[in-house]
Protein backbone atom coordinates (compact mmCIF):
# COMPACT_ATOMS: atom_id res chain seq x y z
CA UNK A 1 0.00 0.00 0.00
CA UNK A 2 0.80 3.76 -0.42
CA UNK A 3 -0.11 6.58 0.87
CA UNK A 4 0.43 10.17 -0.20
CA UNK A 5 3.60 11.14 -2.12
CA UNK A 6 6.78 9.83 -0.45
CA UNK A 7 8.34 13.03 -0.29
CA UNK A 8 5.57 14.82 2.15
CA UNK A 9 6.02 14.15 5.85
CA UNK A 10 3.48 11.50 6.84
CA UNK A 11 3.36 9.37 3.84
CA UNK A 12 4.00 5.51 4.81
CA UNK A 13 4.55 2.59 2.32
CA UNK A 14 3.64 -0.91 3.33
CA UNK A 15 4.41 -4.41 2.21
CA UNK A 16 2.89 -7.55 3.38
CA UNK A 17 3.53 -11.19 2.40
CA UNK A 18 -0.28 -12.82 1.22
CA UNK A 19 0.20 -16.72 1.17
CA UNK A 20 3.99 -17.13 1.22
CA UNK A 21 5.40 -20.10 1.90
CA UNK A 22 9.35 -21.28 1.23
CA UNK A 23 10.26 -24.89 2.29
CA UNK A 24 6.73 -25.44 3.56
CA UNK A 25 7.54 -22.01 6.08
CA UNK A 26 4.60 -20.19 6.33
CA UNK A 27 5.94 -16.64 6.22
CA UNK A 28 3.56 -13.54 7.72
CA UNK A 29 3.98 -9.87 8.04
CA UNK A 30 4.18 -6.22 7.57
CA UNK A 31 7.16 -3.41 6.84
CA UNK A 32 5.62 0.13 7.12
CA UNK A 33 7.91 3.18 6.43
CA UNK A 34 6.82 6.47 7.15
CA UNK A 35 8.91 9.48 5.99
CA UNK A 36 8.75 12.11 8.79
CA UNK A 37 9.92 15.02 7.12
CA UNK A 38 13.22 17.09 6.14
CA UNK A 39 15.01 19.73 8.25
CA UNK A 40 16.00 23.30 6.69
CA UNK A 41 19.26 21.97 4.97
CA UNK A 42 17.15 19.07 3.36
CA UNK A 43 18.41 16.06 5.56
CA UNK A 44 15.35 13.26 5.93
CA UNK A 45 14.16 10.98 8.52
CA UNK A 46 11.95 8.02 7.88
CA UNK A 47 10.30 5.17 10.60
CA UNK A 48 10.80 1.72 9.82
CA UNK A 49 8.04 -0.60 11.70
CA UNK A 50 8.21 -4.81 10.93
CA UNK A 51 6.25 -7.68 12.46
CA UNK A 52 7.30 -10.58 11.03
CA UNK A 53 6.62 -14.09 12.01
CA UNK A 54 7.91 -17.43 10.31
CA UNK A 55 6.15 -20.70 11.12
CA UNK A 56 7.99 -23.42 10.87
CA UNK A 57 7.23 -26.23 9.33
CA UNK A 58 6.02 -29.53 10.65
CA UNK A 59 4.77 -27.46 14.22
CA UNK A 60 8.53 -27.16 14.84
CA UNK A 61 7.61 -23.59 16.42
CA UNK A 62 7.50 -20.00 15.37
CA UNK A 63 9.82 -17.01 14.91
CA UNK A 64 8.95 -13.83 15.65
CA UNK A 65 10.68 -10.77 15.19
CA UNK A 66 9.25 -6.99 15.52
CA UNK A 67 11.50 -3.64 15.20
CA UNK A 68 10.59 -0.03 15.47
CA UNK A 69 14.26 1.57 13.46
CA UNK A 70 13.84 5.39 12.67
CA UNK A 71 16.47 6.74 10.17
CA UNK A 72 17.83 10.36 10.28
CA UNK A 73 20.31 11.80 7.12
CA UNK A 74 22.36 14.10 9.37
CA UNK A 75 24.79 14.94 6.02
CA UNK A 76 24.98 15.22 2.58
CA UNK A 77 21.57 16.09 1.48
CA UNK A 78 22.60 19.43 -0.14
CA UNK A 79 25.04 17.66 -2.46
CA UNK A 80 24.77 15.29 -5.42
CA UNK A 81 27.62 13.01 -4.00
CA UNK A 82 26.25 9.72 -2.09
CA UNK A 83 29.48 9.56 -0.83
CA UNK A 84 29.22 12.22 1.63
CA UNK A 85 25.74 11.36 3.32
CA UNK A 86 25.91 9.94 6.31
CA UNK A 87 22.51 8.47 8.73
CA UNK A 88 21.86 7.47 12.15
CA UNK A 89 19.44 4.68 13.29
CA UNK A 90 18.15 4.69 16.26
CA UNK A 91 15.08 1.97 17.76
CA UNK A 92 14.20 -1.47 19.62
CA UNK A 93 13.91 -5.02 18.15
CA UNK A 94 12.41 -7.86 19.65
CA UNK A 95 11.31 -11.35 18.84
CA UNK A 96 11.67 -14.90 20.07
CA UNK A 97 13.28 -17.97 18.74
CA UNK A 98 10.95 -21.29 17.65
CA UNK A 99 12.17 -22.40 21.34
CA UNK A 100 10.17 -19.29 22.81
CA UNK A 101 13.42 -18.06 23.88
CA UNK A 102 12.69 -14.19 23.65
CA UNK A 103 14.95 -11.62 23.09
CA UNK A 104 14.84 -7.15 23.35
CA UNK A 105 17.45 -5.13 21.31
CA UNK A 106 17.60 -1.66 21.88
CA UNK A 107 20.27 0.79 20.18
CA UNK A 108 21.74 2.86 22.89
CA UNK A 109 23.67 5.02 20.86
CA UNK A 110 22.98 5.66 17.01
CA UNK A 111 24.34 3.28 14.41
CA UNK A 112 26.50 5.33 11.85
CA UNK A 113 26.22 4.62 8.71
CA UNK A 114 28.89 6.86 6.66
CA UNK A 115 28.60 6.08 2.73
CA UNK A 116 32.07 7.02 2.42
CA UNK A 117 32.94 3.82 4.25
CA UNK A 118 29.58 1.73 2.80
CA UNK A 119 30.68 -1.18 4.32
CA UNK A 120 30.49 -1.60 7.72
CA UNK A 121 28.60 0.80 10.64
CA UNK A 122 31.03 3.57 11.88
CA UNK A 123 29.80 4.00 15.57
CA UNK A 124 27.26 2.79 17.35
CA UNK A 125 25.63 0.48 20.02
CA UNK A 126 23.27 -2.05 20.42
CA UNK A 127 22.37 -3.89 23.64
CA UNK A 128 20.82 -7.35 23.60
CA UNK A 129 19.25 -8.76 26.31
CA UNK A 130 18.10 -12.29 25.75
CA UNK A 131 16.63 -13.04 29.26
CA UNK A 132 19.75 -15.33 30.50
CA UNK A 133 22.98 -14.31 31.61
CA UNK A 134 23.85 -10.62 31.48
CA UNK A 135 23.09 -8.31 28.54
CA UNK A 136 25.15 -8.18 25.35
CA UNK A 137 26.66 -5.14 24.38
CA UNK A 138 27.74 -4.36 20.46
CA UNK A 139 29.67 -1.22 20.13
CA UNK A 140 30.85 -0.74 16.35
CA UNK A 141 32.77 1.96 17.54
CA UNK A 142 33.55 5.62 17.40
CA UNK A 143 34.01 6.39 13.84
CA UNK A 144 36.74 4.34 12.10
CA UNK A 145 36.00 2.80 8.42
CA UNK A 146 37.03 -0.76 9.90
CA UNK A 147 35.46 -4.31 10.23
CA UNK A 148 35.60 -4.20 13.94
CA UNK A 149 32.93 -4.33 16.40
CA UNK A 150 33.53 -5.19 20.45
CA UNK A 151 31.34 -7.75 21.99
CA UNK A 152 31.18 -6.99 26.03
CA UNK A 153 29.57 -9.55 28.30
CA UNK A 154 29.66 -9.53 32.05
CA UNK A 155 32.61 -6.64 31.53
CA UNK A 156 34.90 -8.86 29.46
CA UNK A 157 35.26 -7.38 26.01
CA UNK A 158 36.13 -9.38 22.59
CA UNK A 159 37.11 -8.20 19.41
CA UNK A 160 34.98 -9.76 16.67
CA UNK A 161 35.42 -8.81 13.04
CA UNK A 162 32.75 -8.40 10.48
Amino acid sequence: SWTGNFMSAGSTIGIGFESYAVNDNQIDGTNSLTYNGSDINGNWSATLITAGTIVLADGAGSIIWNANLTRVQTTGASSSNVNDDKFEISGTASGSASTGRSFDATITSPLVRDYSCIEHFTQGTIVFDTGIGPNKTLNFGSGSCDNEVTVSIAGIDYIIYI
